[in-house]
């Protein structure tokens, strides 16, 4: 990291700030519980199985692939807005999160021969 960064001029402030909030997101998105195990592209369709059970339900697509549907939970709900209403070096923004509780079937897409595809879908697969 340079240290320019941080005695950047005022207008680059104004991107360094949702920089660094998304970066701060993003760390904090990578904790997961440790008996969770995790989705990820390469996956094979047994293991994926094996981990996360049978899906909601399965379309088989042309081609040989497939989605599985399982639910998945968000827990976290982002909103960012941000304003530039006044002198070019006053912007202003605002962030907020907020938990929920709902859950969404969304598909795992696997390919002809039976492994995980991105994209991945968001969100943790709710058993």
């Amino acid at each position: 990291m340079r240290i320019e960064a941080i005695t950047a001029k005022p207008q680059h402030m104004k991107t360094l700030l949702p920089i660094l909030i998304m970066t701060t997101l993003l760390l904090g998105g990578c904790a997961t519980d440790s008996d969770t195990p995790a989705l990820f592209a390469g996956m094979s369709r047994d293991r994926l199985k094996a981990k996360f059970g049978e899906p909601v339900r399965i379309e088989h697509l042309f081609g040989g692939s497939e989605d599985w549907y399982y639910y998945f939970s968000n827990p976290w709900e982002v909103d960012t807005t941000s304003t530039h209403d006044g002198p070019p070096d006053a912007d202003s923004g605002s962030l907020a999160i907020k938990k929920t509780n709902g859950k969404e079937e969304r598909p795992v897409h696997l390919s002809p021969e039976g492994y995980v595809m991105n994209p991945l879908p968001k969100g943790h697969i709710v058993e």
